[in-house]
């Protein structure tokens, strides 16, 4: 039988990692690289999964933070609020930033 016994993390990108059971499978691993003895690669890949935790929070906080604005435009561009009330939303917007 082929590989696949982590859903091919060898070949994942730092976007599949964050999609369905990415995260899941780089835990896996480091589990098997400790339990096979390999302590330094499973402190590697655990450091890889913190960093990737980390940009997870950081990128959440500076998306909670843009989408006012996002919201402001969207509803612009369908014409449900006017250019008027995307200005004042950016300009609050401004004051947080």
């Amino acid at each position: 039988m082929s590989g696949g016994s982590y859903n091919y993390l060898c070949h994942k990108s730092a976007c599949d990692l964050l999609s369905g059971d990415g995260m899941n499978d780089l835990l896996n691993m480091r589990n098997r690289l400790t339990q096979l003895g390999y302590a330094d690669a499973a402190k590697e890949t655990d450091k890889l999964y913190q960093e990737i935790e980390h940009a997870q929070l950081v990128l959440e906080n500076r998306l909670t933070h843009m989408f006012p604005v996002f919201h402001a435009v969207e509803w612009q561009d369908s014409c449900d609020t006017s250019a008027e009330e995307t200005k004042e939303t950016i300009e609050e917007w401004r004051k947080v930033k």
